[in-house]
């Protein structure tokens, strides 16, 4: 059941960010529509956090927020326990393990210039598209460099 839950929540998370915009001027629910419990939650695990903005979706909170410069997403549940945080990083910041997993399995595709990488559970992966000539993939990749085919979308 965990694994059904962290696998639906891994591809919420992961369609949600493709729908995230840059726009500090996100106009979610607000604060209000957040329990003081999911926002102090969210206070402490992102002390430094700002132009945070929340949005609901199928009963999970999301605060999305600056910190060091860089735009991040967390997903909470409503007793205020974070689930997971993702964040867009240039595909060369990847791990040694996963770069060199790419490059073998995926050296004849084209593969983006960022990938999101979300901690979800205390496990870091790595989600991002590969193109090749007949198909796209969708592919999770854990910080060892096991690679997963989470789609696979048939090109016409």
């Amino acid at each position: 059941m965990k694994k059904t839950i962290t696998l639906m929540l891994a591809c919420v998370l992961f369609y949600s960010s493709q729908a995230f915009t840059t726009d500090r001027n996100y106009s979610g629910p607000g604060t209000d529509a957040v329990s003081s419990r999911v926002q102090a939650a969210m206070l402490t695990e992102f002390k430094s956090a700002s132009d945070v903005s929340w949005t609901v979706n199928e009963g999970l909170y999301f605060a999305k927020f600056l910190m060091n410069a860089t735009n991040y997403t967390s997903a909470f549940n409503k007793q205020g326990e974070m689930l997971a945080v993702y964040r867009t990083i240039p595909i060369a910041s990847v791990p040694l393990a996963v770069a060199k997993a790419l490059q073998s399995k995926y050296s004849s595709y084209s593969l983006p210039l960022q990938v999101t990488e979300m901690v979800m559970y205390g496990t870091t992966s790595y989600y991002l598209y590969a193109t090749g000539k007949k198909a796209v993939y969708q592919l999770c990749c854990t910080a060892d460099g096991a690679i997963s085919v989470h789609k696979k979308i048939k090109k016409d």
